[in-house]
């Protein structure tokens, strides 16, 4: 059936070429991620859901199968649209949010940290 290897930029450049197989697994997806995005958004309501990592990138192919899940199964969606934006931080959001934590843990308690660091013999 294929090999399920390679990379996000592989996926994309795929689908940019218009290959059938990837636009249908992605349009798979797509219905899939917008049933669970539907399912989410009835429970807590939010305004705008920010699609990250992998997702920013296949955004473009994800927008209109998204829309289609989103209008059929989110009660609120007639008179509160819920909003699908890319992360505008691209796909390394998580790895930066992480390093975000790190970095205000160390700033917040720099003498915990060093105690810490000294105690573990590093």
């Amino acid at each position: 059936m294929g090999d399920p290897g390679g990379s996000v930029a592989d996926l994309v450049a795929r689908a940019r070429a218009g290959e059938p197989r990837t636009l249908q697994a992605i349009d798979t997806a797509a219905h899939a991620l917008g049933i669970a995005i539907a399912a989410t958004a009835n429970l807590v309501d939010p305004s705008t859901v920010v699609l990250g990592g992998l997702y920013t990138s296949l955004e473009p192919w994800l927008r209109a199968p998204l829309a289609a899940e989103l209008e059929q199964r989110t009660i609120a969606q007639p008179w509160s649209p819920l909003r699908i934006l890319p992360s505008r931080l691209g796909p390394d959001a998580a790895v930066r949010g992480a390093a975000g934590t790190v970095i205000r843990r160390v700033l917040s308690n720099p003498s915990a940290v060093l105690r810490r660091l000294a105690g573990d013999g590093h």
